[in-house]
């Protein structure tokens, strides 16, 4: 084979985990056509082929009723070379049609092949049946075929990956409030493991008994099993010491060291090195749930095969969680919760303001006050590529946990598809559908924005969000004249708006939550829209930093002894009008 079919079988995922595991899993190929020579061919070039580590099985259908068939009773298949005239001049299509508005499958990608060019489908039918790609039967020849076939692999492992991390997501806040409703320990202990096992055995390639865990008490040098799960299920009561092996008690004893140092803020993960001799198995996983400064419980988490990067994320969100609403059980004090979930809130927010002006030239700084504990505003900003960031700012329509919780999983949402899109309303309508099917009964305002930091161009969309104020060096700042659109969460299939400014060196943008302008005074009297304005063109030549917080400092005057209304966000960005480049994110 060429150097370059070669290189086309080079692991591209970049530390991302295929969407299914175990090492038996293999790609379904499906091929649907009423010419057995067209399936011998088919085989003879790709049956010896394996993508990632994975090789191919193969399903055969000769007419669309069997296609039909196959595809119901396999429904995880990866790709779909399909005939269109077979019984009839439109089988092929019929079978798309039956796929995509039937079965609701979005997920198999379906190549068109047919050996009559003269009946092509029209463009519109090939957008509107979601068509992946359309060939003429002679021009699959080897290497285009094993070309198509492997971008359409590749197009499905990344699809699959991303509905994956959703539907974790989704299970992450139910978990999460299941843990917040139970209100004495020992139930407490074991939901904490049931939902966590639930989470790491979503897909439903993995056995419900892979995972093996231990739930201890924080005696480091007399680890008891609180509550145990799949071969530890009998383990309750027992000392750990018993039970795991001298390597594993010297990993639990250098978590609990690590987590307890004065400097550690945050929980703790120690995996064992995969590289130790004395290992037979995949390493275990460790965790310490700390309450404030505390180690409260230890978390030990064995796998049969490898702990992917994927679970280590949603391992450490739900013990984060979980940390937080043992301190409510125990204490039996609300308030007390509420803080750490503040801490845990906040300590989500980007805060590397001085990374994006080393690497891309922008004077960038933002501000988030909740007004209870826990709030449902949020802001972020991260690299696209070297010469894209992208800046976003929300609110949810409630306060609180549980919107806490939806801009949690909105934000972590929002950077999984900034990895698969790169234009901000192909991203909103993303997180739109996301935030429909959660069915929250709350909608999201947002706004996103990508600059490209080598032209000052700015590609944004805007949910419903309040318009932002454009920044200018040697003007009054100006209210941004952009269509609103919809919030998200209220329409799944909505089609946002993109629009398009170009800032020059000086010029800025400046986004923020409505907690600014309808924040009231002891009288009951609104900061309001002029008031902020006049902050604003005062601020010229300020730094992204000096502008929010003479806000902050007008708005804390203002408010004084009054309440705090709602979440107070915002965002200025400053274009420098070049990009150093000079350092890694």
């Amino acid at each position: 084979m060429s150097d370059e079919l070669d290189d086309l079988f080079q692991d591209s995922s970049n530390g991302q985990d295929a969407p299914l595991t175990g090492a038996s899993a293999r790609w379904k190929v499906m091929i649907v056509d009423d010419e057995p020579g067209v399936h011998e061919v088919t085989l003879m070039i790709l049956k010896s082929f394996t993508i990632e580590n994975r090789g191919l099985e193969f399903i055969s259908a000769y007419t669309g009723r069997e296609a039909i068939h196959e595809i119901t009773k396999h429904p995880d298949t990866a790709l779909i070379f399909l005939d269109v005239v077979m019984e009839n001049d439109h089988a092929g299509l019929d079978v798309v049609k039956y796929i995509r508005e039937t079965l609701k499958n979005r997920f198999v990608r379906i190549v068109l092949r047919t050996g009559q060019p003269g009946l092509a489908p029209e463009e519109s039918i090939i957008v509107n049946y979601d068509i992946n790609d359309y060939k003429e039967k002679n021009e699959l020849q080897r290497q285009k075929l094993i070309t198509s076939t492997v971008a359409a692999i590749r197009s499905y492992r990344d699809i699959m990956t991303i509905d994956g991390n959703l539907r974790a997501l989704e299970k992450l806040i139910e978990s999460s409030k299941s843990l917040f409703d139970v209100k004495l320990i020992d139930s407490f202990f074991s939901e904490v493991l049931v939902q966590l096992n639930s989470i790491l055995t979503l897909d439903t390639n993995t056995a419900g008994d892979a995972y093996s865990l231990i739930l201890t008490d924080n005696k480091i040098d007399n680890l008891t099993v609180i509550s145990g799960a799949g071969v530890y299920e009998q383990a309750k009561g027992k000392r750990v010491a018993e039970l795991v092996s001298t390597d594993t008690l010297a990993m639990l004893k250098r978590a609990f060291e690590a987590a307890s140092a004065p400097t550690t803020a945050k929980k703790t993960d120690i995996n064992a090195d995969s590289n130790d001799s004395l290992l037979t198995v995949a390493p275990p996983l460790i965790t310490c749930l700390k309450t404030g400064d505390e180690v409260s419980n230890m978390l030990l988490i064995e796998n049969r095969n490898a702990i992917s990067q994927w679970d280590r994320k949603m391992i450490d969100i739900f013990c984060t969680h979980a940390s937080m609403y043992f301190s409510s059980v125990r204490e039996h004090k609300l308030e007390q919760s509420l803080k750490l979930s503040r801490d845990i809130q906040m300590n989500m927010l980007p805060t590397n303001f001085s990374c994006v002006k080393d690497r891309y030239g922008i004077d960038l700084f933002a501000f988030l006050q909740p007004a209870r504990e826990v709030g449902g505003d949020l802001y972020d900003f991260f690299p696209m590529d070297d010469t894209h960031l992208c800046f976003a700012i929300g609110d949810v329509s409630d306060k609180g946990v549980h919107a806490a919780l939806i801009m949690s999983a909105a934000k972590t949402t929002l950077r999984a598809f900034a990895t698969l899109y790169t234009s901000p309303d192909e991203i909103l309508g993303a997180l739109n559908k996301e935030l429909c099917a959660q069915n929250s009964g709350m909608f999201v305002t947002f706004f996103l924005a990508i600059i490209d930091v080598c032209t000052g161009e700015v590609t944004f969309s805007n949910a419903g969000h309040n318009p932002p104020y454009l920044l200018y060096a040697s003007d009054k700042p100006k209210e941004m004249k952009i269509n609103a659109d919809i919030p998200l969460g209220i329409v799944d299939d909505f089609t946002f708006t993109k629009n398009t400014i170009s800032l020059k060196k000086g010029d800025g943008i400046f986004i923020y939550t409505d907690g600014i302008t309808d924040a009231i005074d002891a009288n009951q009297q609104p900061f309001d829209a002029p008031a902020l304005e006049r902050l604003l063109s005062n601020g010229g030549n300020d730094s992204a930093n000096h502008l929010v917080g003479r806000i902050v400092d007008a708005l804390q005057t203002f408010i004084g002894d009054a309440p705090q209304f709602d979440d107070i966000t915002m965002l200025v960005l400053k274009y420098g009008g070049e990009s150093p480049l000079k350092k890694a994110w």
